[in-house]
């Protein structure tokens, strides 16, 4: 399987028999001779329920029924312990007795004498406090917080709504003997706060791993908590179930790599409609009736305005590959002319191109470039280009701010001439074979790592996550094999969950899922793909990359 291949000494990542941390040992060990019912809950019942450490917790919650408590505060005094209820505004009531509480928030504080976590300042009144709390996080069992909850004879009944239920025998989970709240309960307390530190980490870990059952009930009780929205709701319906068997049949097939008709191979694609995904990676024999549309129409522009001096117009990327996905991917394109283009001509063509952008049915953008029948079939080292559009340009063709007639230099061309030589598909005249040359891997190598050098600079990664990491992976791929495979972010991002560091693969895992589904966009959130980020994880992942990278450049100077 999948997760078992991960990396050397990568036992713990999804191991039945992990044993738990051993401060939650320690707490279950205290609190089963209490005589009441409780269930370990916050960041460590997540890790309960995946079977796994994921990071660090500020302290231990445990979830308890109000009814037990009294008996509670009573076990935990007698077993050395003070007891203080919260009473709003970091104010503490010290219970010395049991029959005087004030009783207006759901939580007890338990902690030894000289817990280092807590620091009390008298308030003046008898057994009042105030409490600050040390977020560090706990080293020994010396503090512990109760919340407490309602239930009737057969549901747990959620503190914030008591119109949301869940029955007892699936809100209470086990693990080793330890009983935990079940994950989909955790995370609806913590979408009130989904910005405080490690939240999104849980909710991102948990989903990977949770049922069908399990996130449609916390969809539904977000939505009634949530009238107007939450962006858990968007992120919710981004994790399919069964993603992890259908990835570890994926790779089991060796599917990532490029078949010899340049598509994906029919397990591959079979795969991802077992996935349940409503999004399915299209290609250009079988995408979407608009789309075809729009290319063909974007065709016949070139045909018009280049007339005879168009020699062909050529498709790559991933709707030549197979793995094109609306709205997340481009369209990309390579035009083919036999004499260098006016500048007039350039000018009125790329204003043509820029206004037919914003007609487009789908939410990613155009790519193109137009080189000359020189370039396509040298292939230079440096590759010039007579105009070119994308969306970063949009607007500066529309305000005229681009120069034309200069054949500037691009970077990234020699890259795109290679995959259209290797993967690409003619939309309209000669044949590939007749037009362009082969482009030498040290060239196309400098392409891609030009990119892949500004994803790892400095935060460049957090601007456009899902892209960063899916391009990565590819060229991880190409700095780890070597095997001179041109692959797209889709196959990329595949190779890369079958072969980098555990660690990497919750994040690679989401830039997956972003990229393929089909949750509806605005333009500014094209670039996260409209969900949250985990900052730690790029910045982690981008740091691995550039060791990768770094080792690379060592065995080839």
């Amino acid at each position: 399987m999948l997760r078992k291949r991960y990396a050397a000494g990568a036992e713990d990542w999804h191991s039945s028999t992990l044993v738990p941390h051993r401060l939650i040992t320690e707490a279950n060990e205290l609190l089963k001779l209490g005589g009441f019912e409780y269930a370990l809950c916050g960041g460590y019942a997540i890790e309960l329920f995946l079977n796994r450490t994921i990071r660090k917790h500020g302290d231990i919650d445990v979830s308890a029924y109000w009814q037990d408590r009294d008996k509670i505060i009573l076990y935990m005094q007698s077993s050395g312990w003070e007891v203080y209820e919260m009473c709003g505004g970091g104010i503490a009531h010290h219970i010395t007795d049991v029959n005087i509480q004030i009783k207006t928030k759901r939580n007890i504080f338990c902690f030894k004498e000289g817990c280092s976590l807590v620091k009390l300042s008298p308030q003046g009144e008898t057994d009042m406090y105030y409490l600050d709390f040390d977020h560090s996080g706990q080293t020994k069992l010396d503090f512990i917080e109760f919340l407490f909850n309602s239930r009737n004879a057969e549901s747990f009944i959620y503190a914030r709504n008591e119109n949301i239920m869940l029955p007892i025998t699936k809100a209470i989970l086990t693990q080793n003997g330890i009983p935990y709240l079940a994950p989909e309960l955790i995370l609806l307390y913590k979408s009130t706060d989904t910005e405080r530190e490690g939240y999104q980490l849980d909710y991102d870990s948990a989903m990977v791993k949770m049922s069908a059952e399990q996130k449609d009930w916390l969809q539904t009780a977000l939505k009634v908590i949530n009238p107007s929205g939450h962006k858990w709701l968007s992120e919710n319906e981004l994790y399919i179930t069964g993603f992890w068997p259908a990835i570890d049949a994926i790779i089991s097939q060796s599917a990532y790599i490029p078949n010899g008709n340049n598509r994906m191979p029919t397990g591959y694609m079979m795969e991802w409609q077992a996935l349940g995904l409503a999004q399915r990676p299209q290609s250009w024999t079988d995408c979407d009736e608009e789309i075809r549309h729009y290319i063909i129409g974007l065709v016949d522009l070139f045909k018009q305005k280049f007339k005879d001096n168009l020699l062909g117009v050529y498709l790559h990327g991933s709707l030549a590959t197979g793995s094109y996905f609306p709205p997340k991917s481009d369209i990309d394109l390579i035009i083919v002319v036999k004499q260098i283009v006016k500048s007039d001509t350039a000018k009125e063509l790329n204003f043509s191109v820029a206004k037919y952008s914003e007609l487009r049915p789908i939410v990613g953008s155009i790519e193109l470039s137009v080189i000359t029948i020189k370039t396509a079939l040298t292939t230079p080292s440096e590759m010039p280009y007579e105009l070119h559009y994308s969306e970063s340009w949009h607007q500066r063709i529309l305000d005229d701010q681009v120069e034309y007639g200069k054949q500037p230099i691009d970077p990234d061309l020699p890259a795109h001439l290679r995959c259209v030589k290797k993967r690409g598909m003619c939309l309209y005249g000669k044949p590939i074979a007749e037009v362009f040359g082969d482009v030498e891997w040290q060239s196309f190598m400098a392409a891609i790592l030009d990119d892949f050098d500004w994803i790892v600079k400095d935060d460049n990664i957090c601007e456009s996550p899902y892209y960063g990491v899916l391009n990565i992976c590819r060229v991880l791929q190409v700095l780890k094999e070597d095997n001179q495979k041109e692959l797209s972010k889709y196959e990329g991002a595949v190779w890369g969950l079958g072969n980098l560091p555990h660690e990497h693969m919750l994040i690679i895992q989401k830039a997956l899922i972003v990229y393929a589904s089909d949750v509806t966009i605005c333009e500014n959130e094209r670039k996260t793909g409209g969900v949250d980020w985990d900052r730690t994880a790029l910045l982690s992942f981008r740091d691995y990359a550039k060791d990768v990278r770094e080792e690379w450049t060592q065995k080839n100077i």
